[in-house]
């Protein structure tokens, strides 16, 4: 039987609430909010990782902690970054190229984790997939109706023909009967 009852579902946490107004806020598809436990670093809550820990030599939390209560880490290109380059989520899946965190302290100040959000590489590389699709399907939507007007136009300028060569023959079988 099934131990948790049925229609009820996890509630949102606060820890969830501020990654969510985090990744929101800047418009990012990744977050998490990590708290440095043992070896590790612990999600207390994620979006769009998938995970919910990492070693903490790898982790950039311990980093931020390191920095201190009131650290801030931005970094626009995680592949220049002398630590980060080497981060198993930039060199590989989901390839973080953008990262922004800050240190999240206990009630003491020491610092304990950090809330981080990212963007990686391949959400650019979607929206210019997407962009040049747009762009290709726009073309050939206009090629298209470039050859109805074509079409039409050549369609139109037979029947003119018509119509000017009966209008001719009219007026000739017209002038035919009043001679």
């Amino acid at each position: 039987m099934n131990s948790v009852p049925q229609g009820s579902e996890t509630l949102p946490t606060p820890f969830d609430r501020l990654t969510e107004l985090a990744c929101a806020a800047l418009e990012l598809p990744f977050g998490l909010l990590s708290v440095l436990e043992g070896d590790q670093a612990v999600f207390r809550s994620e979006i769009g990782t998938g995970q919910r820990a990492l070693p903490r030599e790898v982790s950039v939390s311990a980093r931020l902690a390191a920095m201190g209560p009131d650290a801030t880490l931005v970094v626009t290109d995680a592949l220049e970054d002398p630590e980060l380059c080497r981060h198993p989520w930039v060199t590989g899946a989901p390839r973080i190229r953008f990262f922004a965190g800050a240190t999240i302290c206990d009630a003491a100040g020491t610092p304990v984790g950090a809330l981080e959000i990212q963007r990686n590489v391949t959400d650019e590389a979607v929206v210019q997939v997407k962009y040049q699709e747009m762009l290709e399907t726009e073309a050939r939507e206009r090629e298209r109706l470039a050859n109805q007007v074509r079409m039409r136009t050549k369609e139109l300028l037979e029947t003119n023909q018509l119509l000017l060569k009966t209008q001719k023959e009219l007026l000739a079988y017209k002038k035919g009967l009043t001679v």
